[in-house]
């Protein structure tokens, strides 16, 4: 069963629960509901409801394994040095996802974000996306 959203008197019930428990009573309402909701949402929807429950300390074991993979991705990609960093630059045009990939303008940001000189910038994002998804699962 999908999650519809609360309904006014709903979300007063909780707003009332939450004040009478003295649970978050500075808390910026709006907001909160909105995370309330948005949660509902998460674990209601058909596309998690099949999926593994994931504990805490799981998430977090994970979530190091992927920033040590990419912190050594990063360290591996700088020890090629230049001349076969721009090697790989010249073999992404023959990736087939690169040279057939959906659009010119999604060929052509993928391109940029694998070239040598964003590559390991883009891993980095993606390693800070991991630390703030292992804070948000304490």
């Amino acid at each position: 069963m999908a999650f519809l959203g609360y309904t006014i008197q709903q979300a007063a019930a909780i707003h009332q629960a939450l004040v009478k428990e003295h649970l978050k009573p500075d808390a910026d309402w709006p907001h909160l509901l909105k995370l309330i909701t948005d949660k509902m949402y998460e674990v209601t929807s058909p596309e998690t409801a099949n999926q593994e429950i994931v504990y805490a300390g799981d998430v977090k074991s994970r979530l190091k394994k992927l920033v040590k993979a990419l912190n050594d991705t990063v360290q591996a990609h700088k020890e090629l040095g230049e001349v076969l960093q721009w090697s790989l630059d010249d073999q992404l045009l023959n990736v087939p996802l690169v040279r057939d990939g959906y659009s010119d303008e999604w060929r052509t940001t993928v391109r940029c974000l694998l070239s040598s000189d964003q590559f390991p910038l883009a891993l980095n994002a993606m390693r800070q996306a991991a630390d703030l998804a292992a804070a948000q699962h304490r």
